[in-house]
């Protein structure tokens, strides 16, 4: 055989490839742990903030649970702590169907002579203004042991302005007529939302009276638009 003639290329004997494959195994498994173990991971975190969560909500059902017990029956000075620890209080003047021309006196005397500290109106009610004016009677008559820190003005957003574009002009205009900067909760009025027909407030067809429901937009869009004035 001449010298120069290349042997052929010799391979590994079968138990250098079956350990080749074993490491290739046990390396494609160590891959799959490491995927497990990641994904444990993030459901462990995921189940350490809702039991966060959960035990803020739990703090809280705690603190109004011991505000009961330590005042057995409401009073006006009566409060309870509302999601984000704002405090409310429990007992509330409300204003709807209270005649205009009456409304504002009945705010002024509820605030100095009955100790209530939690206002309601609705831009629906339509009697803010009314209530803005007893609001500042009753604060220029405490000769400064009321101030608008110690009270608690609700208003509400009416079904016409649900649409994203005219939510912050419909608290601007509440706010107008209260004459204030804020307001401490903007609530959706209800759940429904009407075409805004301009001053027919109930978007209505006074013949067949029924209303004009909004065809787009939704109550999570509502919401944000919301969110957005906070």
């Amino acid at each position: 055989m001449d010298n120069n003639e290349q042997q052929p290329e010799q391979h590994g004997d079968s138990s250098e490839i079956s350990e080749l494959n074993d490491v290739r195994q046990r390396h494609t498994n160590a891959e799959i742990q490491i995927g497990q173990l990641k994904n444990e991971n993030f459901l462990l975190k995921r189940k350490i903030q809702d039991l966060e969560h959960e035990n803020e909500k739990l703090n809280k059902i705690i603190y109004n649970l011991q505000m009961i017990h330590n005042d057995k029956t409401l009073s006006m000075d009566s409060r309870i702590a509302l999601s984000d620890k704002y405090i409310m209080p429990q007992l509330g003047l409300g204003t709807w169907r209270i005649e205009p021309e009456k409304v504002q006196n009945i705010i002024k005397e509820g605030i100095l002579n009955c100790g209530y500290r939690l206002i309601d109106t609705a831009w629906i009610y339509q009697n803010e203004h009314e209530v803005g004016n007893g609001i500042h009677e009753a604060i220029e008559q405490s000769q400064g042991q009321i101030k608008r820190e110690d009270l608690f003005i609700t208003t509400k957003l009416w079904n016409q302005h649900h649409a994203s574009d005219d939510v912050e002009w419909a608290l601007r205009d509440s706010l107008k007529k209260l004459r204030l900067n804020y307001v401490d909760l903007y609530l959706i009025h209800w759940p429904v939302a009407f075409k805004n027909m301009s001053e027919n407030i109930w978007s209505q067809n006074k013949n067949e009276k029924t209303c004009y429901f909004a065809e787009n937009g939704t109550l999570t869009d509502t919401w944000k638009a919301m969110e957005k004035l906070v």
